[in-house]
């Protein structure tokens, strides 16, 4: 989380966009022929920044050796990348969320 937000998300944006061509061929590369980079990282920001804010613990329950689960169905039921972001914590989760929502408008 700190070494994502001492990062300027215009500035990441800005390379981002001069890289683009180069992450497009690794990209289709990768087997999305036909895709455009630009669709994927727009989809994992629009399911990061959807993530709903917790502020209180989350309360887990073991389901397995060094297995656990949210308790709360509603957050079990989360994307695998919603619920590894909600276990950075509240405070870092919120520092997280600012930056990728500056990163998200310097792209545009």
């Amino acid at each position: 989380m700190q070494t994502l937000t001492s990062i300027d998300a215009s500035a990441a944006a800005r390379v981002y966009k001069t890289i683009r061509p180069r992450l497009n061929e690794a990209y289709q590369g990768l087997g999305h022929a036909g895709r455009n980079v630009d669709l994927a990282v727009q989809q994992t920001l629009d399911i990061l920044i959807d993530t709903p804010v917790i502020k209180e613990p989350v309360a887990l329950v073991e389901t397995g050796a060094a297995s656990w689960a949210f308790e709360d169905p509603e957050l079990e039921e989360l994307r695998p990348l919603q619920k590894q972001l909600l276990r950075m914590g509240s405070e870092n989760v919120d520092r997280v969320l600012v930056w990728l929502r500056a990163f998200q408008a310097a792209l545009q």
